[in-house]
């Protein structure tokens, strides 16, 4: 990494940072009492998603959930594949996700089941049943919704129905300004690494409070033992 870039990823380091700041403070109104699994004592961050997930566009080590790591100062397992729909996700889903036995897993999924026009109760059906599965075997799960209408959005209520639902946080329309930026956008469909490390930000805004509360939970049974 250029002098340059570093110098601007770690603005952007500090930009995120007095971002999230406030909420861990405050809290932001989230109750994180119903979050699903927050004391859960595990340590894997798991990216689980498309081709968004999984960097296509990106420079080589600029895809989000690296970026993500940066940000966290932890390691995050990237488990994206392109051209994943919600229905091959959730066949890998054991596999892939639920074999690091994960603490925490951010789902990014959708975009490819809206380009292939699949029926609204069939996509969120699978989706459902992979933040399910996670809480039931044991992880806080994040839901990345992004919004696919030009003018609507068509999938947000049930992005938030089922994060409210199963006890998940959500990070909304996390792709804000980058579709359709030529400065963000690698192509029509995937962000360049600019627009991976904004998403990187926006995901890290959700998961850096979220961790901080769980630390705290889990720190007086730890220190008991």
């Amino acid at each position: 990494m250029s002098e340059m870039t570093l110098k601007n990823f770690r603005h952007r380091a500090f930009t995120v940072l007095a971002a999230w700041l406030p909420l861990v403070l405050g809290g932001c109104g989230v109750d994180y009492d119903d979050v699903a699994n927050i004391a859960n004592t595990r340590t894997a961050i798991v990216c689980f998603g498309d081709s968004i997930t999984h960097g296509y566009g990106a420079s080589p080590g600029r895809d989000y959930p690296a970026r993500l790591a940066e940000l966290l100062g932890t390691p995050v397992i990237n488990a994206g594949v392109d051209g994943d729909t919600t229905a091959s996700a959730l066949k890998r889903l054991e596999e892939d996700v639920l074999i690091e036995e994960p603490r925490l897993v951010i789902v990014e999924l959708g975009g490819n089941d809206f380009l292939e026009r699949t029926p609204r109760e069939e996509v969120f059906e699978n989706l459902e049943q992979i933040v399910r599965t996670l809480a039931s075997e044991g992880s806080m799960v994040v839901l990345v919704h992004m919004k696919f209408g030009l003018f609507t959005d068509p999938y947000g209520d049930d992005y938030e129905r089922i994060a409210e639902e199963n006890g998940a946080l959500l990070v909304e329309n996390a792709m804000k300004d980058i579709f359709a930026n030529p400065r963000h956008m690698s192509d029509q469909i995937h962000p360049n690494d600019a627009g991976y490390a904004l998403l990187a930000e926006r995901v890290a805004e959700v998961v850096i409070p979220l961790l901080d509360q769980a630390n705290q939970r889990v720190a007086p049974s730890s220190e008991r033992t």
